[in-house]
């Protein structure tokens, strides 16, 4: 019955956005199921910076669901939709560390922090002085205002003076507008990898 009813899912979505674009859309998600697209590692040291920050913007950091206050909760549904609450919910009770960027009441980014005295990660073991950045976000309202490297500081203020010393992310090579957003709150490119199968693959030269 799932199967059936996942069909049926792709089908309606066919008829939505067309076929064409369905079945590229599906091409690109087999092809990058068979090779993984190329992604960039960075990490930075956790010290406070003088930087201009846009003005309006403020974080909020939650550690566990008891945290999370209704009011933020409804902000949070409208900015990345009920249907991904679940997960985020998920990953509080798993200890990550949910970080807000907010720009008066509007939720304006998110992004998840894995600390390395609760969890093991994948592409570099962490220590408890590390912590691992998981899906940043900027909403669509906010982007191209250099909200996401504004984000980055903010963490990292954040961290600053508690046991976290340093912080890693890797993103997408594609993604050129992350990977600029990046660099500019000031983290340092270390190497480009793929999972492919269960194994890692580092690039030794020019990925192209």
């Amino acid at each position: 019955m799932q199967l059936l009813d996942r069909i049926g899912e792709i089908l309606a979505r066919a008829e939505q956005e067309g076929y064409r674009r369905t079945f590229s859309l599906g091409l690109r998600a087999l092809g990058e199921r068979v090779m993984p697209p190329w992604e960039n590692l960075y990490w930075t040291s956790v010290e406070r910076r003088s930087a201009s920050l846009p003005p309006g913007l403020h974080l909020e950091v939650i550690s566990s669901l008891e945290q999370l206050k209704e009011s933020l909760r409804r902000a949070l549904e409208d900015s990345i939709g009920r249907s991904a609450m679940p997960l985020l919910e998920e990953r509080l009770r798993a200890r990550a560390q949910l970080h807000v960027l907010l720009f008066g009441e509007q939720v304006a980014g998110t992004q998840f922090f894995v600390l390395g005295q609760q969890h093991a990660f994948q592409e570099i073991p962490l220590t408890e002085k590390d912590a691992m950045v998981l899906d940043l976000r900027i909403d669509p309202r906010f982007r191209g205002r250099g909200f996401a490297s504004a984000f980055c500081l903010l963490s990292i203020h954040h961290f600053a003076g508690n046991s976290v010393e340093r912080v890693w992310l890797s993103t997408s090579v594609k993604n050129e507008r992350a990977n600029r957003a990046f660099q500019a709150a000031g983290f340092r490119f270390i190497v480009r990898f793929r999972r492919c199968y269960g194994r890692y693959i580092y690039a030794l030269g020019p990925v192209r």
